[in-house]
């Protein structure tokens, strides 16, 4: 999980890099919303190679 603003870890990602606080999720939501968007893009490859399976025959 990415550090909250507050916390000294923070502090010393931004001192090397320019980035912004994380929104606290836990791991678990994380996860949800890693499985969410591999689903998506699973259904789009689905989608898109049937169209163009049957576009070449």
């Amino acid at each position: 999980m990415a550090p909250h603003k507050e916390d000294y870890k923070f502090k010393e990602v931004m001192s090397y890099y320019r980035a912004s606080p994380g929104e606290g999720r836990s791991a678990l939501v994380q996860a949800a919303h890693q499985l969410a968007s591999l689903l998506v893009a699973f259904a789009f490859s689905l989608v898109s190679g049937t169209l163009t399976g049957q576009s070449s025959s």
